[in-house]
């Protein structure tokens, strides 16, 4: 698992002999406790996106990475899940800015896996493939939470 990067501020001033260093190692603690937060829910809840989409007989068993990065700007997406299990490692980014601000909203990580889990070839049509992911989150998921 990567390491989410952590903060730092140097305070340096001409004069001085050595800066002032300062890590945000509560930031780090947090995005770590988040992650495995974030792989219990995925793991717990792979038989119940597998319940609402029917796939009982067919279900698409594949690993899984889950990564919280600074580098991402939106909220979350799940990428490289091909089709039909073509591709061995699915992922799920989550924004490291949305998840410390956002921490209780774990139905995101249902909604991504159920893209992981459908693992359509192409994102077409969005609106589809969203209402979906939306369906099994909002009246499957959050229902019962």
């Amino acid at each position: 698992m990567a390491v989410p990067k952590v903060e730092a501020s140097v305070d340096y001033s001409p004069g001085k002999d050595k800066p002032d260093v300062v890590v945000d190692a509560v930031t780090k603690a947090k995005l770590e406790d988040l992650a495995r937060t974030y792989k219990a829910v995925a793991t717990m809840n792979y038989p119940l996106i597998i319940r609402a989409l029917r796939m009982e007989n067919d279900p698409v068993a594949r690993d899984l990475h889950i990564y919280v990065s600074y580098g991402y700007e939106g909220v979350a997406y799940a990428g490289d899940a091909g089709f039909g299990g073509e591709v061995k490692n699915a992922k799920i980014v989550v924004s490291a800015k949305y998840a410390l601000s956002h921490p209780n909203d774990l139905g995101m990580i249902v909604h991504e896996m159920t893209h992981v889990v459908q693992g359509y070839p192409n994102y077409n049509p969005v609106w589809l493939v969203e209402g979906i992911a939306d369906w099994v989150r909002w009246f499957n998921w959050e229902r019962l939470e």
